[in-house]
């Protein structure tokens, strides 16, 4: 299956580890033998004012086709409004951003489905991508919006094309599916948790023997949201000192 990933996050030559799981979603879909292209869309910014701001410096001349682990990565640009002033001309920009470089590549009849990562703003401009490349489309939501976008008016006629057009919905964790219940769209999503390489944590504690007394010393990155779930791993951490499971120490780095 030819597979069209639509994606605001994703690694590239400037952030080699944004979106490491977007990137080890691919890599899945290829082992399973799909073939997927991601698109990976950023907003676009003069070059007078590119230079000047450090928040986009990793995104400044970035290239325009990339290939990583035999998954190609073209780059598009769209005209973004910042804070969420005119949603609808973004996300307008961004659907029309992506058919012109499907167009440019020659990739109109290349792919069997479409799968957005995220509502803002791929996921509200994908359905427009579909109907036009008349495919079906899956929409994954990792996080919840800014409730400045999702109770405005008209961005929620945005969000009932995106789920009603949509071939499934898939959530990564229970409070995106409270995030559909409160958008009034319950009852739709199909949860499929973020994975975990097993061989990874297999190999971090080879030979440990849990019995012992403060063996382990555990590092948290993460920004500090409570979807983060920080307060889960302090849990769960005095749930293993009751067993008699002693950890040397839990670092909590973040902001």
């Amino acid at each position: 299956m030819r597979t069209l990933i639509l994606t605001p996050a994703y690694p590239h030559a400037n952030s080699p580890t944004e979106a490491l799981f977007n990137e080890r979603h691919a890599q899945a879909l290829r082992q399973m033998a799909h073939q997927p292209t991601v698109m990976l869309v950023k907003p676009w910014l003069p070059d007078a004012l590119a230079r000047v701001l450090p928040s986009y410096q990793p995104l400044w001349r970035l290239p325009k086709h990339e290939t990583r682990d035999e998954t190609d990565t073209l780059l598009t640009r769209y005209v973004h409004i910042p804070q969420h002033c005119l949603p609808q001309i973004t996300v307008r920009s961004c659907a029309t951003a992506l058919l012109r470089d499907l167009r440019r590549y020659k990739l109109e009849a290349s792919f069997d489905i479409i799968q957005a990562h995220g509502t803002w703003p791929v996921g509200l401009a994908a359905p427009v991508v579909a109907s036009a490349l008349a495919i079906p489309l899956v929409v994954t939501l990792h996080i919840r919006d800014d409730p400045e976008l999702y109770t405005q008016t008209r961005v929620q006629a945005l969000y009932r094309r995106m789920f009603y057009q949509a071939d499934a919905i898939v959530t990564v964790g229970r409070p995106m599916d409270r995030f559909l219940v409160e958008l009034g769209f319950e009852g739709r999503a199909l949860r499929i948790a973020n994975g975990i390489d097993l061989e990874t944590i297999e190999d971090a504690v080879h030979g440990i023997e849990p019995s012992r007394q403060e063996w382990g010393r555990l590092v948290s990155v993460s920004n500090l949201w409570p979807i983060k779930g920080i307060d889960c791993n302090l849990l769960a951490l005095a749930r293993l000192e009751q067993a008699g499971v002693s950890w040397r120490s839990y670092t909590i780095v973040g902001e």
